[in-house]
């Protein structure tokens, strides 16, 4: 029984870490010594293994034979074999115990060490082996927080499985970047700049003039951080039963640092983080752990193409791609719906000015000769719902953007008429690429805002939407078709795209009295329908005058005329 436990000094395993503090991205070796004692060389060594966990989780388990060859889990990990006795040492002895019987030392060493036989002087023991190798892993793909790492000897045995070393631990970190040359003493960033994340998903543009503080006020000069992690329990929680977080929470850092104006911050995504979610409702989101609670920020860019959203942030902390489930009876399949992922056969091009730009939307469709083409639009900011025509000609896939701006195009010279609901541009692929002659029947849907609509004063049947074009705004056809209690809908048709305006124009508001009108003692000319050059008043008054002036004579001459006769 003493024999099979096996002295408590038979195997000594050991793991260390040269750098317990390492930031994503950089490299992290663990040296791994395993020390056998001379009198217990019957120990079978089928391999070693270094595993990682965090908050007791395995989260990597990397598998290795005595001679350094990997066998499991090798993405990013490199090993360098530092010590490792030749067979002759422990080759192929009897595998006998110190007592000079057979198969005994552990119960491993049976039939002339048969598959073991790790033993030293043909089983006879020696000196002390000692077994090294320097373990490297790449840790860009970690989550920030603390890890413990353990090293095993696995014997391949059930009499003793393993031998295992104590654990030792390590903490990774977001990311840093030095900023110190781009950001003055006082703030002000000197130079538009980017920060990347280790993974390189997650892309920080800090604009130049924008005034960047730390959570104290000061200038946020020295340096800036991306760290990534998988959402906690209280994250997941925090959201509604049909979002979900996609792919991992994105730790911007220092926290509470505030950025005026806005810096962008892009987010990228593979398609398997969003099987089952909707991408066109794909928005950012931040996690206020004072209220316990996901905030939605802007997204300026969508582009299901490329997969990424760009959105604004004024300040540091977790932020997130969250997504909504698909609705069952969603047509997923369907060609010529918008949306999906990979290359574009036509990119949307755009040189509007990114600070103009309020939401960027992009979804992408197949064009196919004799079909209806929709493209369909689903963010909050965004009123533009679709964009459809039927295609005339195969055109492959094509990208369809909506840029919803902040202030006049800069395609555009002077400003749309009447009082401006959105202004936007709507591009269809390249300018050009689909016109009258790949598509016709081009029409689009948007929606208003009935508290928009309300605090106004403006009836629906005010609103329009309107093209600029050959250096002038053009009234489309626009008519409602359909109206719930947030919005208003309206669809228009347009001979082609560029950019827009939706507005109300006030048909009436030409021919409303103003103060002063009763009194006016303009001339009119009785029986003719118009007015002199520059009179007031409504048209066909002066007629309403003259019938109310006749009115009098008729009245007074009947009453003289029966004073008369009285």
């Amino acid at each position: 029984m003493l024999i099979l436990s096996g002295p408590a000094n038979a195997v000594r395993m050991e793991v260390s870490v040269d750098n317990n503090k390492p930031t994503q991205g950089e490299e992290i070796t663990f040296v791994v010594t395993a020390n056998i004692a001379g009198t217990d060389k019957y120990v079978p060594m089928d391999n070693f293994s270094l595993l990682l966990s965090k908050e007791g989780s395995p989260v990597r388990n990397v598998s290795f034979t005595p001679d350094g060859t990997i066998l499991s889990n090798s993405t990013g990990i490199s090993i360098d074999p530092i010590a490792t006795p030749s067979p002759s040492e422990y080759g192929s002895g009897d595998g006998r115990a110190m007592d000079d019987m057979y198969g005994y030392g552990y119960g491993y060493g049976y039939s002339f060490g048969y598959g073991y036989g790790y033993a030293a002087n043909n089983g006879a023991g020696g000196d002390t082996l000692v077994y090294e190798y320097n373990v490297t892993i790449n840790t860009s793909s970690f989550d920030t927080g603390v890890y413990d790492a353990q090293v095993m000897l696995n014997t391949g045995n059930d009499v003793k499985p393993s031998f295992e070393s104590l654990e030792t631990s390590f903490t990774v970190s977001g990311k840093e970047a030095d900023i110190s040359k781009f950001v003055e003493s006082d703030g002000k960033v000197n130079t538009t700049f980017n920060v990347v994340s280790a993974e390189g998903n997650v892309n920080l543009t800090v604009p130049n003039g924008t005034i960047a503080l730390d959570s104290g006020g000061n200038a946020l000069n020295t340096s800036m951080s991306i760290g990534t992690t998988s959402a906690n329990s209280t994250m997941t929680l925090a959201l509604s039963s049909s979002e979900s977080v996609v792919g991992k929470v994105v730790e911007l850092g220092p926290a509470g640092a505030t950025f005026d104006p806005y810096i962008q911050v892009r987010f990228d995504y593979d398609d398997a983080h969003i099987s089952g979610l909707d991408e066109s409702k794909l928005g950012v989101k931040y996690y206020n752990t004072s209220t316990g609670q996901w905030e939605s920020q802007t997204v300026i860019e969508r582009n299901t193409a490329e997969n990424y959203l760009i959105a604004n942030l004024e300040h540091f902390s977790n932020f997130a791609i969250v997504g909504t489930a698909q609705a069952a009876e969603e047509e997923k399949d369907d060609p010529v719906r918008s949306g999906g992922g990979g290359s574009s056969g036509g990119g949307s091009v755009s040189g509007e000015g990114y600070k103009n730009i309020l939401v960027k939307e992009v979804q992408n469709a197949y064009i196919y000769k004799d079909s209806k083409i929709m493209y369909e639009f689903g963010e909050t900011e965004n009123p533009i719902k679709s964009v459809q025509f039927f295609a005339l000609t195969n055109s492959g896939r094509v990208a369809a953007s909506i840029e919803v701006l902040q202030d006049r195009s800069s395609y555009a010279d002077s400003d749309a008429p009447g009082k401006i609901y959105r202004q936007m541009n709507i591009w269809v692929g390249k300018p050009g690429q689909i016109g009258s002659d790949v598509a016709k029947d081009f029409l689009i849907s948007f929606k208003v805002e009935r508290s928009w609509l309300e605090d106004n004063n403006i009836d629906a049947k005010e609103i329009k939407l309107y093209r600029y074009t050959d250096s002038n705004w053009n009234e489309l056809s626009t008519s409602q078709t359909d109206a719930d209690e947030e919005y208003v809908y309206f669809e228009s048709q347009t001979p082609g795209f560029s950019p827009f305006a939706i507005v109300a124009v006030n048909e009436d508001s030409t021919i409303v009295l103003s103060e002063g009108d009763e009194d006016d003692d303009s001339a009119v000319e009785l029986g003719n329908e118009t007015r002199e050059s520059g009179s007031k008043g409504l048209p066909g008054f002066e007629a309403l005058t003259l019938v109310f002036s006749m009115a009098a004579v008729v009245f007074m001459s009947s009453r003289y005329k029966r004073k008369g006769e009285r």
